[in-house]
């Protein structure tokens, strides 16, 4: 339930050492005839640097100026150090994307200018990112290359931080030992050194360390020494990580009340900031300390705040978390509907950020770096003895197995072959191709998160009251008749079927391979399904049979999708936007199409639209809707 909040600033201590670094460049080169742009560069460098952590917006303005001289002149290293600034900025600000985005532009100019150090520089920061992302391998991947980077400069500084954010993320996978072990080594330099930041690094490393083992006491020392500290120099973005930790303390230790209030404490620090990851994890801690206290209603308020920011900064991690303590929450209200739901949600994106896979991928890493020689050398004595043994025992029953080995081969082949392409053609009628082709190579297919999807949903208008009147056959074959037609019509506009639920019909544009085009392809397929209804009422009517007609609705938003089930599995969608598309369907008229004004607005320079006014739907409040009447 609980979160260690680790001191996350990826270039306080590099700051330090480039600030030394410049302040040393311009004292010698002042008088020295150096280009007065260079020297402007690195001194709107050096100023950014200062202001990072009290005026972020100075800050990011001088690290612009420094990026635009730069750029003028196509001085490459300023153009790295400028973007370096600005990434380390939006990284703070939670602006994740853009911060990678940034940070891997310095990289590929620190290599081409093969520097080193601003090379490690970028791994370092490259991987906080990739950790934040949930992109844990990455982020392993990332630190390795810092560190071995560092070592080869001798750039203590930069050792210190390896360290600090290896011990972070072996921390998060519960290795405590390795976790300790890299912090104590950080602790070390930092304390050889007299490096204030990096010992204060490593004191909250070791201290969440001891929290991870539940030595609560030690783990109080720690902080609190920490948080004496930072009272004094006056650092609100360290105190406040600080803060959630010695909350944390109190709350495992069973002191609520106490843990509430320096979650409170921390949050109202991050509010002053404005730090986003930081609010996102403050109101997260704050709802998970309602659940303790037995107060779904406040705890949901608050898990329902973090996911609002947790969404703005693209924090998939923090956003599966909300999801998994929401379904407590819903159950301590005794709402189990919606506690399964979101359930369903923590489980599905959970699965596409961490798995077993990756978890070797990271032990890997670290073997590795650590032991390949000596690897080698047991492979190559092992692989020796295995080699001679496997040599006898292969000549004594290979001519034995030999022809039952290639008969069962053959009729395998055979039967296989035959049973590979009825296998094939069932899963292709049950799941898209491309999550077949997942599942098939993979063995399971990650449920994945896609900002814009849209979602149709069909509903025949008195359906219960006409099946009254109708024979079971020609109840199932009008069922039968029309999905066939919609699958055919979606088919042809590219959209992808859900599934069906009773009378109802449900698909979906945009996924499993994103596109831009989805909300003008889905209405498209609706302007020709309601067509057919319309064909086909006027048939039944001329054939004395039940008229049908039907109602259908359009929202466009973010959704989780995936396998769901084992033995009978099935694609399927989750969120607020099914939701609310199957509103708009309810709310709409027989034969229309009715879609949302989020649709609207991504479809309204294509299609002739007529605007319904805002409109009540169940559970979502008034929406502003409109029927769709003609493409343009």
């Amino acid at each position: 339930m609980y979160v260690i909040l680790k001191l996350k600033d990826p270039f306080l201590m590099l700051c330090k050492g480039l600030s030394v670094f410049l302040l040393h460049f311009l004292f010698t080169t002042a008088y020295g005839g150096i280009d007065k742009d260079t020297i402007q560069i690195k001194q709107w460098i050096l100023q950014s640097i200062i202001l990072q952590r009290s005026d972020q917006v100075k800050s990011w303005q001088y690290a612009k100026r420094a990026l635009e001289l730069s750029a003028k002149n196509h001085y490459n290293k300023g153009i790295a150090d400028a973007n370096i600034r600005i990434g380390s900025l939006l990284y703070t600000n939670g602006n994740l994307d853009s911060s990678k985005q940034v940070i891997n532009h310095s990289l590929a100019l620190y290599l081409k200018l093969k520097n080193n150090k601003g090379a490690a520089n970028s791994y370092l920061l490259l991987s906080y990112i990739n950790n934040e992302l949930g992109l844990t391998d990455s982020s392993f991947a990332s630190i390795y290359r810092a560190l071995g980077l560092y070592q080869k400069t001798s750039d203590s500084l930069g050792l210190i931080q390896s360290y600090v954010q290896l011990g972070n993320l072996f921390l998060e996978y519960n290795n405590t030992k390795a976790a300790l072990k890299n912090f104590y080594q950080a602790c070390q330099i930092s304390e050889r050194l007299k490096e204030s930041e990096g010992l204060l690094s490593s004191w909250d490393g070791i201290g969440r360390s001891f929290l991870k083992t539940k030595q609560f006491d030690k783990s109080l020392l720690y902080f609190i020494k920490l948080d004496s500290i930072y009272q004094k120099t006056n650092d609100i973005y360290s105190q406040a990580q600080n803060l959630t930790n010695i909350a944390l303390c109190y709350e495992l230790m069973k002191e609520y009340n106490l843990s509430k209030v320096y979650y409170k404490k921390a949050l109202n620090a991050c509010i002053k900031l404005n730090m986003k990851t930081g609010m996102a994890l403050g109101y997260y801690n704050i709802g998970s300390n309602y659940l303790l206290l037995k107060q779904p209603d406040s705890a949901i308020y608050a898990f329902n705040q973090s996911l609002v920011l947790s969404r703005q900064t693209n924090d998939p991690l923090r956003i599966s978390k909300n999801y998994n303590l929401l379904a407590e929450a819903f159950a301590q209200k005794a709402d189990f509907g919606k506690a399964y739901n979101y359930h369903l949600l923590y489980t599905s994106l959970s699965d596409s950020i961490l798995n077993l896979e990756k978890v070797k991928q990271i032990a890997e890493m670290e073997t590795r770096y650590e032991t390949a020689k000596k690897q080698q050398q047991i492979a190559l004595l092992d692989s020796q003895n295995k080699r001679q043994q496997a040599q006898r025992n292969f000549f004594i029953i290979a001519s034995l197995l030999f022809l039952l080995f290639a008969l069962s081969v053959l009729v395998g082949l055979i039967k296989t072959k035959k049973e590979k392409k009825i296998s094939e053609s069932l899963l292709l009628n049950i799941l898209p191709e491309e999550i077949a082709k997942e599942l098939k190579q993979k063995g399971r297919a990650d449920a994945q998160f896609y900002d814009e999807v849209t979602v149709l949903f069909t509903d025949f208008k008195d359906f219960t009251q006409i099946v009254e009147k109708m024979d079971p056959s020609d109840l199932v074959d009008i069922l039968h008749t029309c999905f066939k037609a919609f699958d055919h019509i979606i088919t042809k506009h590219h959209v992808e079927k859900i599934k069906t639920i009773g009378d109802s019909y449900m698909c979906a544009g945009g996924l499993p391979v994103p596109n831009k085009s989805n909300a003008v392809d889905v209405v498209r397929a609706a302007l020709e399904i309601q067509q057919y209804m319309r064909e086909l009422m006027d048939r039944r009517i001329k054939e004395g049979k039940v008229p049908i007609e039907m109602r259908l609705g359009i929202h466009t938003g973010p959704v989780v999708a995936g396998i769901v089930g084992v033995k009978k599995f099935s694609y399927d969608i989750w969120g607020d936007t099914v939701n609310t598309a199957s509103r708009m369907e309810q709310t709409s008229n027989p034969g229309e199409v009715n879609v949302s004004e989020t649709t609207f607005a991504l479809i309204k320079d294509k299609f002739i639209c007529k605007p319904r006014g805002k409109i009540e739907a169940k559970h979502k409040g008034l929406i502003e809707m409109y029927f769709v009447e003609k493409e343009n």
